[in-house]
């Protein structure tokens, strides 16, 4: 998340600021804790006094049912409700290969020396085992039909 106060405004302000709105953020069912660091500006990676970034951890999925989503609109609702600055919360970027919006790659590999249809059967089990988490969802199954199958001693 980017805090943002008036230009010029001093070190001390934003940081007063930015512990106000991470007690609150704090305070919001779902939320483990949240880290601050004023004086930096995220979004243009350059020292700005009037500037702040924050990082907010969740509470596993089991201890919660606030979705990612939903804490970047209640954030954006404390940001503006609190008097001298603003925040703009938003989900993180995705980590190419495990995130909110660039999903995982995984693969079924048989040690025993299964066929291509075995496994190709056994692929709707795996993938069904993932669906209950909700990070899963949406999900897609990408089957894709070029892989080799090796078998064999070297």
């Amino acid at each position: 998340m980017s805090v943002s106060l008036p230009d010029a405004a001093s070190l001390d302000r934003t940081q007063n600021y930015m512990a106000k709105l991470s007690a609150a953020i704090e305070d919001i069912p779902g939320v483990e804790y949240s880290s601050a660091v004023a004086g930096y500006d995220i979004l243009s990676s350059a020292v700005n006094t009037a500037r702040g970034v924050m990082f907010i951890n969740m509470s596993p999925w089991s201890e919660r049912e606030l979705t990612a989503t939903e804490l970047v609109g209640r954030i954006m609702g404390l940001g503006a409700s609190i008097d001298g600055g603003s925040a703009m919360a938003f989900n993180v970027p995705p980590i190419m290969g495990l995130s909110t919006t660039g999903g995982f790659t995984g693969y079924l590999q048989s040690f025993d020396g299964a066929s291509t249809r075995e496994l190709y059967e056994a692929s709707p089990a795996s993938y069904a085992a993932g669906e209950p988490a909700p990070c899963a969802e949406p999900s897609v199954l990408d089957l894709q039909r070029q892989c080799t199958v090796i078998s064999g001693e070297h």
